[in-house]
């Protein structure tokens, strides 16, 4: 994470150059790689393409689930450090350590139950969230 607040996230594009039958015309291809912090995962039998992991707690403190993007909001759950939750979009909200942004998630609750919160950003091993996650 850093002390920047933002987890590092290595995005690369691969271009791929393609000659068209006859080598008249070029196809310009672009596909992105997401890191090991970002993939694929299952929570509670189900599938979701962007995860993350908490990350940046102390020992014995928690993750405070909200249920908006700001720290005005109600608290509804704990999340430690570690635990895997999808992210389902990014938006701004109360500085956190500097950082604005907030990421609406979902995550298996204490009961196993899939539910959704609000949780900084700073927070969530994303890196910068507006480049692989849709604004909510």
């Amino acid at each position: 994470m850093g002390t920047t607040g933002m987890g590092l996230k290595a995005r690369s594009t691969v271009l791929a150059l393609a000659l068209a039958a006859g080598g008249s015309a070029i196809t310009l291809a672009s596909a992105e790689s997401a890191s090991a912090d970002t993939s694929r995962c299952t929570i509670r039998n189900q599938s979701f393409s962007d995860c993350a992991n908490v990350t940046g707690i102390a020992s014995g403190s928690y993750l405070t689930v909200r249920t908006g993007p700001g720290s005005g909001y109600d608290a509804k759950d704990r999340l430690a450090n570690g635990k895997l939750v999808a992210v389902s979009c990014y938006t701004t909200g109360t500085v956190v350590n500097g950082w604005q942004y907030w990421d609406r998630i979902v995550y298996a609750n204490s009961s196993g139950v899939l539910t959704t919160g609000y949780v900084s950003d700073y927070y969530v091993d994303t890196g910068r969230p507006w480049e692989w996650v849709p604004h909510c």
